[in-house]
């Protein structure tokens, strides 16, 4: 309700450009926290692990169509755990969404240190 309370309140105040949401308090905040996460999502480096994973496994010694089923299994495994989080809104609501949020950052970072350590001089 409040959702389509503030979308009403919206279309009132012609929100459709930058500048009010520069100037308004009420927009500021939204704005930081928005672009802060988008920010922090893409310095997790998940696209480069994912985008490059084939070639990560065959460095570290794997071959044959291993570095592909573990390719697989980490593509399966983010997409569901995605379709978990999405779907149960429970879980974010108890826990709160930055604080669930900063807990995937860090293991994100500690794994990425993880394969970072493995990959051959």
């Amino acid at each position: 309700m409040q959702i389509h309370k503030r979308i009403e309140l919206e279309k009132h105040q012609k929100v459709g450009n930058l500048i009010p949401l520069i100037m308004y308090p009420t927009y500021r905040k939204p704005l930081f926290y928005g672009f802060f996460f988008q920010v922090l999502a893409q310095t997790t480096g998940v696209l480069v692990i994912n985008n490059y994973q084939v070639l990560l496994y065959t460095n570290l010694g794997l071959s044959g169509s291993t570095p592909l089923v573990l390719y697989a299994c980490f593509n399966t495994w983010a997409s569901s755990r995605n379709w978990v989080n999405s779907n149960y809104s429970m879980i974010l609501n108890r826990f709160g969404r930055i604080r669930i949020t900063a807990i995937g950052v860090i293991r994100c970072a500690v794994c990425v240190a993880i394969k970072a350590a493995m990959v051959p001089k």
